[in-house]
């Protein structure tokens, strides 16, 4: 699986931007119980991701992201 496949399979809503693909929600913490958008990316060429909400920063590798979602 690469990222784009991942993201059109896991994240819903999301854009890319530059070299990263933003989604809408983060898909670990959905964006909290204030339903904060856009705190996700994906950066396609380091193949890493992060969760910018202080109470999830969910951050690795794509592998691991692919681990986590099966």
């Amino acid at each position: 699986m690469n990222v784009y496949n991942f993201a059109r399979k896991y994240l819903g809503q999301y854009k890319i931007k530059g070299d990263e693909i933003k989604a809408e929600l983060c898909p670990y913490c959905r964006g909290g119980k204030h339903g904060d958008k856009e705190t996700f990316a994906l950066n396609i060429p380091k193949q890493t991701y992060n969760c910018k909400r202080g109470t999830c920063g969910k951050s690795g590798a794509f592998w691991q992201l692919c681990r986590d979602f099966g």
